[in-house]
C-alpha cells in the first residue's frame, strides 16, 4: 500500500517537473548571442540602452556635473532625443562593409570596458573591506566604546 502511493506520488512529481527539466536543459546548452555593434546600436536606436548610456557616460564628465540641476536636465533631454535618431541614421546609411570592419573593433573595446569594470568593482571592494577593518579596529582599541 504505501510502495503503491509513493510510486503513484514519484511519478506525479515526475511528470510535473519533466517540462521544467526540458526548459533547462534546453537553456544549459543554449550559446548566448553574440552582440555584435550593430545590435549595440539597435540598443540605442530602440531607447533601450539610451538610459545607462547616458547615465553612465554624464557620471563621468566633470563639466556636466557643474551644471545648475535645469540645465542638466535639458541636457539629459537633447541627448535622449538625439542618440535614438542619430543612432536609426548610422544604421541606415552605413555601408554592410563597415560594419564587417568595425565588429571587432568593437568586440574588443566592450571586452576591455567589460575589464575595466571587473577592475572597478573589485578596486571599490577592496576600499570597502578595508574601511570596514579600520572601523572594527578602531572599535576594538576603545573597549567597544562609540567614538
Amino acid at each position: 500500500m504505501i510502495g503503491s502511493i509513493v510510486l503513484t506520488l514519484g511519478s506525479l512529481v515526475a511528470s510535473v517537473l519533466s517540462p521544467v527539466i526540458e526548459v533547462g536543459r534546453a537553456l544549459v546548452q543554449t550559446t548566448p548571442p553574440d552582440l555584435g555593434i550593430v545590435d549595440f546600436i539597435r540598443a540605442i536606436a530602440s531607447g533601450g540602452a539610451v538610459t545607462t548610456f547616458i547615465s553612465f557616460a554624464l557620471e563621468h564628465i566633470p563639466p556636466f556635473q557643474r551644471l545648475e540641476s535645469e540645465a542638466k536636465k535639458w541636457v539629459v533631454f537633447i541627448l535622449y532625443m538625439v542618440l535614438p535618431v542619430g543612432a536609426t541614421l548610422i544604421l541606415q546609411y552605413t555601408p554592410a562593409a563597415w560594419w564587417a570592419f568595425l565588429d571587432p573593433l568593437y568586440s574588443a573595446l566592450a571586452a576591455g570596458f567589460s575589464l575595466w569594470v571587473g577592475s572597478q568593482a573589485v578596486h571599490q571592494y577592496g576600499k570597502f573591506v578595508a574601511r570596514q577593518r579600520e572601523t572594527r579596529a578602531a572599535y576594538l582599541e576603545t573597549g567597544g566604546r562609540r567614538q
